[in-house]
């Protein structure tokens, strides 16, 4: 993971590249997310270290990204877990999504995001959903709207309620929220987005 440093402001407010390809981390692998508080003063980078030789050996990566520049990484304790993706972090920071592969077999978990225990692992509390795909929280947070092979549905992190809300396509993508609030799914095959 390479990142850059620009100077918005240089070049009348065009904006200036001061340096470019400085090596984060070179070992991360997988999938791996970039988030941040409503308040857009801290965003959070997670991914998944690239030790996962035996089941349980994996660990992620967090990263602090703030005005004062990049700090980390800080790292989780060993999971359950072969392989790991579609890493999600709500909006307001607060939780944690992602799905796993593992011998005994796949899922998707959720998890509390505590930054305030760091150095201690802050990926805390998991528990495994009761349905396995691709997610993407709601806005407020509350909702994560899981794709898998059958569907779209939407579970309710207070209630733990799930509801199917669309029904069909074998090939749908994953979730991704944009900046107007809205979920967006790409349909294998086709030149068009679920909303």
């Amino acid at each position: 993971i390479v990142y850059a440093v620009v100077d918005l402001a240089a070049n009348n407010n065009e904006g200036e590249v001061i340096e470019k390809n400085k090596v984060l981390y070179n070992n991360m692998h997988g999938t791996f997310t970039i988030s941040g508080k409503c308040d857009r003063s801290v965003f959070w980078l997670i991914g998944d270290v690239d030790s996962n030789l035996q089941e349980g050996s994996d660990k992620m990566y967090i990263f602090q990204i703030d005005k004062d520049g990049i700090s980390g990484p800080f790292t989780s304790r060993p999971v359950m877990i072969g392989a790991s993706n579609d890493y999600k972090l709500s909006p307001d920071a607060k939780k944690f999504l992602y799905s796993v592969s593992e011998i005994s077999g796949s899922g998707t978990l959720i998890s509390d995001f505590k930054p305030q225990n760091f150095p201690a692992d802050p990926i805390v509390n998991s528990k495994w959903l009761p349905i396995t795909g691709s997610g993407e929280f709601s806005p407020n947070g509350r909702f994560i709207y899981l794709v898998g092979n059958h569907g779209i549905a939407q579970y309710d992190i207070q209630t733990e309620k799930i509801v199917e809300i669309f029904s069909g396509s074998d090939f749908l993508g994953r979730p991704q929220m944009a900046a107007n609030g809205k979920i967006y799914i790409s349909i294998a095959d086709e030149k068009k987005l679920l909303v």
